[in-house]
């Protein structure tokens, strides 16, 4: 198996003190912490930097963090991103470096993603969580992978196959970004998705997670993209549903909100955050050939 190469990101702080942080490493008052900040308006442990399905995201634990304004949970990071830690000091993304290579589990065959540092198999699912009534629970500590059966003790993975619940497990990896997963695995990386588009609202149904409904720009949004069936321009878009505004940096304060509110949504749905994916200005629904769409006039 390929060596991993660490996740990480060059922060700076809005005085112009940087660090160098890596998956698992934590910004806060304490002298401790990987990046240190002395300041009385930040906790002990302010938040903390975690890689999730491929991509490294800052996440609060006893501070807040702010996104354009808005009280957030979590940022996924992306180069030139600012979040507010306190009023007034801003933590900005100068450099996000991911590795090529991504951990993977391969049960009987079949390879699938690690969805974050827990997770558990659900039926033929790997759901991230640590769910009750789970066939296996897998998790990370910083250093090593572990793999436990309820009610058993756990296993260290590593590229030796293990026998556990009925099923042969052993730790894989694979290319990072969607399209190399899918060639590395030659068939679908998660459970089919079923979208239903009806513009102001979207039913998504997975198996293995409790789906939901988006409703207003979030489904727009959705809409527009599974209309177009294939990458457009984020402009083209953002017209679409804000065709009032004018100003092109109000226009695009309005996506990179409405963008980040969507992932949101999905998140708390335990669906694909990756469904909606941007690089260079285009913007396009990423769908597995298992996925199926309904358009509704």
């Amino acid at each position: 198996m390929s060596p991993i190469t660490p996740s990480s990101a060059l922060l700076e702080l809005s005085g112009g003190e940087r660090a160098l942080l890596f998956s698992g490493d934590v910004i806060g008052r304490l002298h401790s912490a990987q990046m240190c900040i002395p300041d009385p308006r930040i906790s002990e442990m302010h938040a903390y930097l975690s890689l999730r399905e491929g991509a490294l995201h800052l996440l609060k634990l006893r501070g807040s963090l702010s996104l354009y304004g808005m009280a957030v949970a979590s940022v996924a990071l992306e180069p030139g991103a600012e979040i507010e830690l306190a009023p007034g000091l801003i933590l900005r993304v100068l450099e996000l470096h991911l590795p090529k290579h991504a951990p993977a589990l391969s049960i009987d065959g079949l390879v699938h993603p690690l969805p974050g540092g827990r997770c558990s198999l659900v039926g033929e699912a790997l759901i991230p969580g640590t769910q009750k009534g789970a066939a296996l629970w897998v998790w990370n500590d910083g250093q090593r992978w572990h793999l436990q059966v309820p009610g058993q003790a756990p296993q260290i993975l590593d590229e030796l196959p293990l026998q556990a619940a009925g099923h042969t497990v052993v730790l894989a990896d694979l290319e990072q970004g969607p399209a190399q997963v899918e060639q590395t695995l030659g068939r679908s990386t998660r459970p089919a998705l079923h979208i239903k588009a009806h513009f102001d609202s979207v039913i998504l149904e997975q198996v293995g997670r409790k789906g939901g409904r988006l409703v207003g720009n979030a489904a727009r949004l959705v809409t527009l993209l599974a209309e177009l069936e294939g990458p457009a321009h984020w402009e083209l878009v953002a017209k679409e549903i804000w065709p009032r505004v004018e100003d092109r940096e109000r226009l695009r304060s309005r996506w990179d909100r409405g963008l980040w509110s969507l992932r949101q949504m999905l998140a708390r749905m335990e669906l694909p955050t990756d469904l909606v994916q941007t690089q260079g200005g285009q913007v396009e629904l990423v769908l597995q050939s298992s996925d199926t769409i309904e358009i509704r006039g």
